[in-house]
């Protein structure tokens, strides 16, 4: 057997071999019931035994030490209060072979195991060899770890509860097992899990299941990789207390239903999902469905000690509308715009929600927001937390001194027909003048230049401000539609000569199933011939639901709406990754990396750090420069 070499580890389960009121037990296929399990050659085969040579008052460490197989649910009868670990490293021995799954705890089916007093398991690889099984953990509202070295193998489909390795904090058709108290504790730290705080088809048996609303349910994940976590119970008809669930470390692959009805009920006072560190998956991982029917619970959200570029990532695929209370370093769009209506030519009142920096100086700046079709409706809500509001964050958290605008759509309703993105033949509907008349009126109240004006938008939004672009005097100095251009048929002439007076930058991504990016694959490259103002941006794999977070995260995205206007100044280099532009005595360079300004005799005389905005080198004299980064260089000359 190999000597573990793993320093905590050692510290950890060494120490069983030398408390004295620890029972140690070991186990394997090989051993034989009539050994007293004390040593590795006297190992005993079942686990009804091991529990039977442990005293229910003492802690006990069951050493799998060699391939021991499951082939039938244990659930033990008498309750404990001494605790029980399971793992296959014991006193600096490391019992599993070189591969793990010759000597893994080996699941024959799908099976259950209860357990009737708190638990760790500690390096310790399982291997699931039958199809269409699992392993349910029952805690029976006993504290349950998973803790390192964990290891989840074979053939989990990890789809359902019923074909995962989960873990069920409370009970499932008992109520004889359960803990004094009622409060699951689960804690995971490494392996691959599945979570139900509270119970599973208990609705008849489970006496105590009345009192449950007023439990409170601890997760602590500070490892492993989570595929799904329920915050109540997975039964129709049963009740889930308060939830409570910290999150530092590991990796979501699945989503958390804090609120759902019916076959997921909350019914306690709180849900809190604390978040420091963690991986996510480019989705909605938190989900309150329905959180309307559960009107007595309040459910918060807190992502302080999260870094900076993952709260952004992770709020934009959160519906910040659900939570009563979001905490973070970094500010909410649907917490903290405000609240307008708008009246059309026609008389028909459009919502709005708008937002005003205080105490900035500088110039002002406006952006209108224009949704995508997923985001209609009349809670005046919606707009500010779907996806496609990705960008918001990144605008509202700049330190510039900006109005933001977002007007909603109502049901059913377009702000240009067609299919969803832009085509030629698209018409503008009334909301989409009103939602430009009222930025304009914003505008001139805050004494906005035109030059400062944007337009940022999502999908349908998009495609309007492809319509407002295709104008022969634009309203707007800047634009960035996001998934929003649908005309694959390339007629865009007269798009193509309107372009070149607004500075845009669009995103789409290759995989858009909804807005398909072939069109805007077209169109890309005569604009980007017509205008050096025209920016394209493609992410590779990326979808109708996840381009705009990634738009919303690449680097300069933000100093894209408050650059200086480059309206009439001269663009001596456009090369792909690198854009310079004279104004007056100073070069404009727009590109990523270091940007280095050398003169005709190969002095560098200035450089600069660029995230993928615009850097500025000015009181130049005069004279020709060669600007290089990224590997490309252009020349540029300064006449005054």
């Amino acid at each position: 057997m190999r000597k573990i070499s793993t320093f905590l580890a050692l510290a950890f389960l060494s120490a069983f071999s030398v408390v004295a009121d620890t029972k140690v037990v070991f186990l394997n296929d090989n051993g034989n019931n009539d050994n007293d399990g004390a040593t590795p050659e006297t190992a005993i085969k079942s686990l009804t035994k091991a529990y039977e040579l442990i005293p229910t008052d003492t802690d006990g460490v069951i050493v799998v030490n060699g391939k021991f197989t499951q082939a039938a649910n244990f659930v033990p009868t008498a309750p404990r209060t001494g605790t029980i670990t399971y793992t296959q490293v014991y006193d600096g021995t490391d019992y599993r072979a070189s591969d793990h799954d010759e000597t893994a705890w080996t699941l024959t089916k799908g099976m259950r195991l209860g357990i009737t007093s708190d638990t760790r398991f500690e390096n310790i690889t399982f291997n699931l060899t039958g199809s269409n099984g699992y392993l349910l953990l029952i805690a029976n509202y006993h504290e349950v770890t998973i803790g390192r070295g964990c290891e989840m193998h074979g053939n989990f489909a990890w789809n359902a509860l019923a074909q995962s390795f989960t873990v069920l904090g409370g009970c499932q058709d008992n109520d004889n097992l359960a803990a004094e108290g009622m409060n699951p504790r689960i804690n995971v730290e490494s392996g691959d899990v599945y979570l139900v705080l509270y119970n599973r088809g208990t609705a008849k048996n489970f006496k105590k299941n009345a009192d449950v609303a007023s439990s409170t349910a601890t997760v602590n994940i500070g490892g492993g990789r989570v595929h799904n976590l329920y915050a109540g119970s997975v039964s129709s008809g049963l009740k889930g207390g308060s939830s409570e669930i910290n999150i530092s470390g590991g990796e979501f692959v699945g989503r958390a239903y804090l609120g759902t009805t019916g076959a997921n009920s909350v019914d306690g006072n709180k849900v809190t999902v604390n978040i420091s560190g963690g991986k996510f998956p480019a989705m909605r991982v938190f989900n309150i469905s329905e959180p309307e029917k559960n009107p007595d619970t309040e459910f918060e959200m807190n992502v302080h000690g999260l870094a900076t570029a993952d709260q952004y990532t992770l709020l934009h695929y959160t519906m910040t509308m659900d939570f009563d209370r979001v905490e973070a370093d970094i500010l909410v769009p649907e917490k903290v715009f405000r609240e307008g209506r708008y009246a059309l030519a026609d008389g028909t009142d459009m919502s709005y929600r708008y937002y005003e920096a205080e105490g900035r100086s500088g110039d002002a700046h406006l952006v209108l927001y224009l949704h995508d079709l997923g985001s209609r409706g009349d809670d005046n809500k919606l707009h500010m937390c779907s996806m496609g509001a990705s960008p918001l964050y990144q605008l509202l958290n700049s330190d510039e001194n900006v109005i933001i605008v977002g007007a909603q759509l109502p049901k059913e309703e377009q702000w240009v027909t067609g299919r969803g993105g832009y085509l030629e033949e698209s018409e503008a509907t009334k909301w989409l003048d009103g939602a430009v008349a009222l930025a304009k009126e914003m505008a001139a109240e805050h004494g906005v230049a035109k030059e400062n004006m944007s337009l940022v938008g999502s999908s349908n939004g998009a495609a309007a401000i492809w319509y407002l672009i295709n104008s022969e005097e634009p309203e707007f100095a800047r634009a960035a539609p996001i998934a929003g251009y649908g005309d694959a048929g390339g007629k865009f002439d007269a798009l193509v000569a309107n372009a070149p007076k607004t500075d845009i930058w669009a995103f789409h991504g290759s995989e858009d199933g909804t807005v398909p990016a072939e069109g805007m694959k077209t169109l890309a490259p005569a604009l980007e011939k017509a205008s050096s103002l025209f920016k394209y941006t493609e992410y590779e794999g990326a979808s109708h639901a996840t381009i705009y977070s990634l738009a919303a995260n690449t680097p300069g995205f933000t100093d894209f709406f408050f650059r200086k206007s480059t309206t009439g100044v001269a663009a001596v280099g456009n090369e792909k990754g690198l854009e310079v532009r004279v104004n007056g005595s100073a070069l404009e360079v727009r590109a990523c990396g270091e940007v280095c300004v050398y003169d005709l005799a190969g002095v560098k005389i200035a450089n600069a750090y660029s995230d993928g905005g615009t850097v500025l080198f000015e009181a130049l004299d005069r004279g020709v420069y060669v600007v290089s980064a990224e590997g490309r260089s252009a020349k540029a000359c300064v006449r005054q």
